[in-house]
């Protein structure tokens, strides 16, 4: 064998050596890279989760926000009917009782606006109480609520009226009259029967 064929055959060798060295490295490295896929893969599940549990606890937190606005709300209402109760349960008399129910206790019930009639010795319908009416609406609607046949319930039969179990046109005709969405009419009853009644509003 010749010097030359020598050299020639150390150079396949080495080429050879250099491929099978090459090909172990390209093995490795796609190994190394399965191993990121898969814990790359792993990261985005844990990622997934951790954003559905940020959401789940975001949107809980949202829920017990409104839950305890809503607890405030019925303990302050609460409260507030309590105040009342203590206030007119002292004395019976009449103006009095609604000389002591200002604006701010039924602004606490969280009503904007209400109204309190009562009927005189003729039965007329006297406003006791308008609360964020003016004079002249409260004179408009003493007229109304005796001619309407829609309160004709309320003021002779004793029953009461409110948005969430009122006909569509009976709560339309009370928002045109009263303008309000939300609204509760209930007849005050005593003894002597049907004496007047509240009107609350939003």
């Amino acid at each position: 064998m010749t010097i030359t064929e020598l050299v020639i055959s150390a150079l396949w060798i080495v080429v050879l050596l250099s491929i099978a060295v090459l090909a172990i490295l390209f093995l490795s490295k796609l190994e190394e890279v399965k191993r990121l896929k898969e814990s790359l893969n792993k990261l985005k599940r844990a990622f997934d989760e951790l954003d559905e549990q940020a959401k789940l606890i975001v949107k809980t937190d949202l829920t017990l926000n409104k839950t305890q606005e809503e607890l405030e709300k019925k303990i302050i209402g609460l409260y507030t009917l309590q105040k009342i109760s203590r206030l007119i349960s002292t004395t019976l008399d009449e103006n009095e009782i609604f000389r002591r129910i200002d604006e701010s206790l039924i602004s606490d019930l969280g009503f904007e606006k209400c109204l309190i009639f009562i009927f005189d010795a003729e039965h007329h319908l006297l406003c006791k109480m308008g609360h964020s009416y003016g004079k002249a609406e409260v004179e408009k609607l003493q007229t109304a609520l005796v001619k309407e046949p829609i309160f004709e319930p309320v003021l002779q039969k004793g029953k009461t009226l409110s948005s969430l179990s009122s006909a569509k046109h009976i709560q339309t005709r009370v928002d045109q009259l009263l303008n309000v969405s939300y609204f509760v009419l209930a007849p005050i009853i005593t003894q002597d029967g049907i004496v007047g009644l509240i009107f609350a509003g939003n």
